[in-house]
């Protein structure tokens, strides 16, 4: 046999094995497995039998699920009720920094005081009239240049006139429009807080100083007005106006009206409906009667303004025209305010 025979029969070899491979495949491929008897299955895959138990109210939790539960690190923490946790109470800061002694009412009202002290151990009383400003320094209340607290006295009540033995004094924030009543409630009803007539009252601590040579007072001065009657619910104020005042705001009323930043307003319409205070600076006479920014005048008396300066003059003539009560009108967080000034200053001729 020479070697192209050879060659032949090892082609031939190899196509034959090539093909009995390929007919093997496809009878895989479309062959389909028997189905295996179930008694096989746990050879391959051994399980633990476990007794059927029928699930009913009555079934607890198996040991398996105990033991599951039962972590190492400890037992899971106890959820905290809400109702159990309680809030700290409110401190009120002005009734912790203010006590009250007593009260003293008299005719008029505005002469009437409620006698303070400061909670700190050893701090002397002082007194504060009806309409009066609380000093931030009651030891320097005497200086002209104290400065002084936003809140005010508004309203005093003794224990005297009705025989309750409770006497209180309502202050006010002139700042935010926040109200507090000091309390004081005695063994003997009526005791010291006797109501009275009275033309001096506690006395003002505050001076009036007229340094300059003319006589006429100085402008570095504390305002005299004295508050009658405040209801912050209905947006009433009532104010006195002592005739030092008048002089004094007739000397420094032009550098005054500097003190507020005012802007025109407009009604829906388009129309001039009074003027609004876009700022006022604390310390100044409009911060003084409480005035905010955002307040709007719309009238003095009936008669509409729509400037400040229009204002002021027409205050100024209906002063001279024999007017001494003032009702000025406005608009404050969208209600009505009423400031009603009552001038003990005689009209000019």
């Amino acid at each position: 046999m020479n070697l192209t025979a050879i060659r032949r029969l090892v082609l031939v070899g190899n196509v034959a094995a090539f093909g009995a491979a390929g007919a093997a495949a496809w009878h895989a491929f479309d062959s389909r497995p028997a189905p295996r008897d179930e008694k096989e299955w746990p050879k391959l895959f051994p399980v633990k039998q476990a007794a059927t138990v029928e699930a009913g109210p009555g079934l607890g939790p198996q040991p398996e699920f105990i033991a599951a539960v039962n972590w190492s690190q400890g037992e899971k923490p106890k959820p905290v009720s809400q109702e159990a946790v309680v809030e700290a109470p409110k401190v009120d800061p002005f009734k912790v920094k203010y006590k009250l002694n007593c009260v003293f009412v008299a005719e008029p009202k505005q002469e009437s005081y409620a006698q303070l002290a400061l909670t700190a151990a050893g701090a002397p009383g002082f007194s504060v009239k009806v309409g009066e400003k609380i000093p931030d320094d009651p030891a320097d209340r005497g200086n002209p240049n104290t400065k002084y607290t936003p809140w005010r006295l508004v309203d005093v009540y003794s224990a005297s006139l009705d025989g309750s033995g409770k006497s209180t004094a309502r202050f006010l924030n002139f700042e935010t429009d926040e109200e507090v009543v000091l309390e004081l409630v005695t063994a003997t009803p009526g005791g010291s807080f006797a109501s009275s007539k009275s033309s001096t009252g506690a006395g003002d601590s505050r001076q009036w100083q007229t340094a300059r040579v003319d006589g006429k007072p100085v402008e570095n001065q504390p305002s005299r007005i004295n508050f009658l009657r405040v209801d912050k619910v209905k947006g009433e104020y009532e104010v006195e106006f002592p005739d030092e005042e008048w002089e004094w705001l007739d000397e420094h009323g032009e550098k005054e009206i500097g003190k507020i930043a005012t802007a025109p307003y407009k009604d829906a319409s388009g129309n001039p409906a009074g003027f609004t205070f876009k700022s006022v600076l604390p310390g100044s006479r409009a911060a003084d009667l409480g005035f905010k920014a955002e307040d709007r005048i719309i009238s003095v008396n009936g008669e509409k303004t729509n400037t400040i300066e229009q204002a002021v003059s027409v205050g100024k003539r209906q002063q001279e025209a024999g007017k001494s009560t003032f009702v000025v009108k406005g608009i404050r967080a969208g209600k009505e305010i009423n400031y009603t000034f009552h001038a003990k200053k005689k009209a000019k001729k």
